[in-house]
């Protein structure tokens, strides 16, 4: 995942929890000492660089010239080959939380998607331009995941 997508995403939820737990206390009517709000905000910044360090290096997606590998629905990791039908969905599996994407999902010869067989690929990782030419290297011809890329640059 692009540092930068991850930066943002994780300085949003600091900023959010924090100015919200001030507001609720405010609220309450609850008298925070300048000493007890910094405490607060360090240990949710320390909290959240950690979470973000392990989430920079976390594989979110592989390709190789077998296919495309990531979290599919629930998070189990999924390889889906080249050679399978898929399908583009912009719906993202709960795991995935609120980090936008798209879904590539395997059908069966009938055209109906098969929610085991699906990979998800946020959409950070769409627009950098390391997956675009991994995409461009090992993806075949009139692959649907390529011609979205292609078409959305």
């Amino acid at each position: 995942m692009p540092s930068n997508a991850l930066r943002n995403q994780y300085v949003w939820g600091v900023a959010t929890f924090g100015l919200g737990g001030l507001l609720v206390a405010a609220y309450r009517g609850v008298k925070l000492s300048i000493v007890v709000c910094t405490f607060c905000l360090v240990a949710l910044a320390f909290a959240s660089t950690v979470v973000y360090w392990f989430a920079k290096r976390k594989v979110w997606v592989g390709i190789s010239s077998e296919g495309l590998r990531g979290p599919g629905f629930l998070g189990m990791r999924t390889t889906i080959l080249w050679s399978h039908s898929v399908m583009l969905t912009p719906i993202s599996p709960p795991s995935a939380g609120s980090v936008p994407g798209i879904t590539v999902m395997k059908v069966d010869r009938d055209g109906i998607p098969t929610s085991l067989g699906s990979v998800f690929v946020p959409r950070a990782i769409l627009q950098s331009a390391s997956f675009q030419a991994a995409l461009q290297k090992h993806a075949p011809a009139g692959h649907p995941l390529l011609v979205h890329t292609l078409r959305a640059a």
